[in-house]
């Protein structure tokens, strides 16, 4: 739970959630989901309890695909194809690709 300068957490799935949303904050979405990977947990845990983290969506640069992610949120009830988004995305298929990986650690079509 963060509440100002003040991060908690109860149990050990939630510390690790605490150091993952550490290494994110510090240090970028990319590095937190290396060390995801190296902990062998996934970068983003669902779940509706309290004592979970909420995660800000990652940083909005010029290489991020925040804002086509969160674009694709807002639109989930309909059907969402990798075209689609690429052209959202107003990249090349190859390049929307590489930095939506680079950005959650799974491919757009995972």
């Amino acid at each position: 739970m963060v509440d100002g300068d003040v991060l908690t957490a109860a149990g050990a799935a939630s510390g690790i959630d605490l150091c993952l949303h550490l290494i994110r904050a510090g240090h970028g979405i990319s590095l937190a989901n290396s060390a995801s990977r190296c902990c062998v947990v996934p970068p983003f845990r669902e779940g509706g309890q309290a004592s979970y983290i909420e995660r800000p969506m990652p940083e909005d640069d010029a290489t991020s695909t925040s804002a086509i992610r969160q674009w694709a949120f807002q639109h989930l009830g309909e059907p969402l194809t990798l075209p689609e988004l690429v052209r959202h995305a107003h990249r090349s298929l190859r390049t929307f690709s590489r930095r939506f990986r680079d950005d959650t650690g799974v491919t757009p079509r995972q």
